[in-house]
């Protein structure tokens, strides 16, 4: 007996592409965002450079993530 899906899943080869974007978007929101902000924060010294970075990569995944999302509909 088949089991009832939830709405808006077609098929499992939807949800695994959708992981894949998913993934490559924030893996490279996470990437240029941690780079923008060390090299924003470069000039005032280390550790400023590091958070700074780390604030970068946050906010890259979460604009990543958007992406991801209206790249899927």
């Amino acid at each position: 007996m088949e089991q009832a899906r939830p709405l808006g899943v077609a098929s499992g080869a939807a949800t695994r592409h959708a992981r894949g974007v998913n993934k490559l978007c924030t893996i490279t929101g996470s990437v240029v965002g941690g780079y923008a902000g060390w090299y924003l924060g470069e000039g005032l010294g280390t550790m400023a450079a590091l958070v700074a970075s780390g604030v970068g990569s946050v906010i890259g995944v979460y604009l990543g993530w958007k992406l991801a999302r209206k790249i899927e509909e």
